[in-house]
């Protein structure tokens, strides 16, 4: 099963973002490039709570999700019908040109098995970018996957609906499975949904060497979107950087 087959349509509700800030931080970025950024793509965009909002910020934006329910869930919402969606692989993208911004948000990286995974949506990705564009992204942490998931349970509930999130990290391999079941309210009862997830951990020095292979220059590495530094105990890093070519 792809990742949010069974619970895209709860994915807001159970997966709360600041939004407005995480936007900020993006249009931030977006003024060190060396190009004026107008055209931007949302690399695994899901149910579009980033892409909107930068469509309101005026940005014309390509949504681009391997999942069909996420990319339903986000066709759903006012404001999409301005924006051009593709289901598509991130390794494998086929744009109609280029753009001058590509952002990869909520750790969507991270749903990618290996390092030639990796490398083969970063080079996609450049494929894609004019010289100058900027690239923004955020991946999970050593600390998120030891600390934060490791060996837990979370339970979040939505009036009679509950999601259960159980994790399992293992530092050999560097791979996290999310075993999530979603409850959900019935007239008769109540119905059940199990969805398996499996995320990898990519080290800085890894994704670092991979952007230089692939073209980017990264200008920061941050612990946050209010561009705190980088720490042992920041659950996601958040990268920019900049295409090369001028």
């Amino acid at each position: 099963m792809m990742p949010f087959q069974a619970i895209a349509h709860k994915y807001d509700i159970f997966n709360a973002a600041d939004t407005d800030s995480y936007a900020d931080f993006i249009c931030k970025a977006f003024e060190m490039a060396d190009v004026p950024v107008r055209e931007v793509l949302d690399l695994g965009c899901g149910t579009g709570i980033i892409t909107l909002e930068l469509a309101r910020r005026g940005y014309d934006m390509i949504g681009v999700d391997i999942s069909a329910e996420m990319l339903g869930e986000l066709r759903a919402k006012p404001g999409s019908e301005n924006v051009l969606l593709l289901m598509q692989d991130m390794r494998e993208l086929d744009l109609y040109g280029t753009v001058q911004g590509t952002v990869c948000t909520f750790d969507c990286l991270n749903y990618l098995s290996d390092t030639a995974d990796l490398k083969a949506a970063l080079s996609s990705v450049a494929l894609f970018t004019e010289p100058g564009g900027i690239f923004v992204f955020d991946v999970n942490t050593a600390y998120a996957y030891e600390q934060v998931y490791g060996h837990n349970c979370y339970v979040y509930e939505d009036g009679g609906d509950m999601l259960v999130w159980q994790n399992f990290y293992s530092p050999s391999t560097k791979k996290c499975r999310f075993e999530l079941t979603l409850f959900e309210t019935t007239e008769s009862g109540y119905s059940r949904a199990d969805e398996l997830q499996t995320q990898r951990y990519f080290t800085e020095r890894t994704i670092k060497k991979l952007l230089g292979e692939c073209g980017f220059d990264v200008i920061g590495v941050y612990g946050s979107v209010g561009g705190n530094a980088l720490s042992d105990t920041s659950p996601k890093a958040y990268y920019i950087c900049k295409k090369r070519g001028f």
